[in-house]
């Protein structure tokens, strides 16, 4: 797959490594030519010293034959606009890391509006999952579906509990 990160800070970097020792072709924008230059040499990636943000700097990372845009700089509006560009200039799919919690009540219509495929607030999501551990702390395992409405929950039952005959809603009361 040839994928184009914009941000070589930590996650840009870690992300890049991950995908590159997955055998995907990476690319790795960034303004600050040196932590380029070191992603090169550390890991198989190719690098662009540019504004990720710029339709040029894109065509010259390969955006036209790109299948998926990753946006990780530090600035939540550049990893929207990056996205944004990429997706009317090369049709690929985006993935836009957006921290600040008064973008989180509009995903919905920023990703619909702008045709994003993801927007991801990583502090959020961690806050999710630990709400989820201190809601159900027995449980071995929470998958949520229809988006947030529905979870199905694993956990073990053991015979000196004396549970059975007893209703699901027992365990856990709204």
């Amino acid at each position: 797959m040839n994928i184009i990160i914009v941000g070589a800070g930590k996650v840009g970097i870690t992300i890049g490594e991950q995908l590159s020792s997955e055998n995907h072709n990476i690319t790795i924008i960034d303004l600050n030519q040196k932590k380029v230059e070191e992603a090169e040499e550390k890991f198989d990636v190719m690098g662009v010293v540019g504004n990720g943000a710029s339709y040029q700097v894109q065509m010259e990372a390969g955006v036209m034959d790109a299948e998926l845009l990753i946006a990780v700089t530090g600035a939540d509006e550049l990893n929207l606009l990056c996205c944004l560009i990429a997706k009317k200039a090369g049709k690929c799919q985006t993935i836009a890391r957006v921290r600040n919690p008064i973008y989180s009540k509009e995903v919905n219509f920023i990703k619909r509006q702008m045709g994003l495929s993801v927007v991801i607030n990583p502090e959020l999501a961690a806050a999710q999952e630990i709400s989820k551990l201190l809601r159900l702390p027995y449980a071995k395992k929470v998958d949520t579906f229809a988006r947030g409405r529905v979870e199905m929950v694993k956990f073990r039952m053991h015979p000196e509990l004396h549970m059975g005959g007893l209703k699901v809603a027992t365990f856990f009361p709204r």
